[in-house]
C-alpha cells in the first residue's frame, strides 16, 4: 500500500495514520536587511529565546578584490575576538586546500574578486547555551570569479567563551562591501 490521504489524516504503507499537520513553517525569517557600503556589521536584531537555532544567508560584493569575509559571534553586548576554534577547507580551482585553525574570527569567504558576488549560508545551532564552546556556526560559501572559477568554503567552528549567543559580527579584510543579509530562527 502507498502513502494515502483518508478522511482522518495520512496513511502510511504500514497503516499508521497522521492526523497532525506538520509545523506550517520550519523556518521564520526574523531580520532582513540590506548592507550598503561598510567595511564591518554587526547584526542583533532578530536574535532570542524563541529559537535555540538560526539559518542565515549572506551576499555581498566587496569593492576590493582578494579580500576576505569573517565573522564573529556576539554575546552579551560584546564582539568576541578570541578563543575561536574552527577547522575547515576550501576547493579552488580542481584543488582541496585544508584551512588552518583561526583563533580569532572564523573564515567565511576567502580571496574575493572586487565587484563579484559571493554568498554564504549557515547554521547557528545551539545559540540560548549558556555554556562554553556549546555553541556552533557552521557554514557553506560559494564566490564565482572572473574566467568561471568557483572558491567553494565549508567550515565549522565555535567559540570557548561562556554565555548565549546574541548577534553575529561580519567583517572584510580591506575595502567595504554591499549586500542582503536573512536570518531565519528555526521552529522548535
Amino acid at each position: 500500500m502507498a502513502v494515502g490521504l483518508v478522511s482522518t489524516g495520512v496513511q502510511f504503507p504500514d497503516s499508521t495514520i497522521q492526523t497532525t499537520a506538520a509545523s506550517a513553517s520550519a523556518l521564520v525569517l526574523v531580520n532582513s536587511q540590506s548592507l550598503s557600503g561598510a567595511s564591518s556589521y554587526t547584526i542583533t536584531t532578530g536574535f532570542s529565546s524563541t529559537y535555540d537555532d538560526y539559518f542565515f544567508i549572506l551576499t555581498v560584493t566587496p569593492s576590493v578584490s582578494g579580500t576576505d569575509i569573517n565573522a564573529r559571534l556576539r554575546k552579551g553586548t560584546t564582539v568576541l575576538s578570541s578563543n575561536y576554534d574552527d577547522k575547515g577547507a576550501y576547493a579552488f580551482g580542481g584543488s582541496l586546500v585544508i584551512l588552518g585553525s583561526y583563533s580569532n574570527f572564523i573564515p567565511m569567504i576567502n580571496s574575493t574578486a572586487g565587484g563579484q558576488s559571493a554568498s554564504v549560508y549557515g547554521y547557528l545551532i545551539n545559540v540560548n547555551s549558556t555554556a562554553a564552546s556549546a555553541q556552533s556556526l557552521f557554514m557553506n560559501s560559494l564566490t564565482v570569479g572572473p574566467g568561471s572559477f568557483a572558491d567553494y568554503v565549508l567550515i565549522g567552528g565555535s567559540n570557548a567563551s561562556a554565555g548565549a549567543v546574541t548577534g553575529i559580527h561580519f567583517y572584510i579584510s580591506a575595502g567595504s562591501f554591499t549586500g542582503t543579509f536573512k536570518l531565519y530562527g528555526v521552529a522548535k
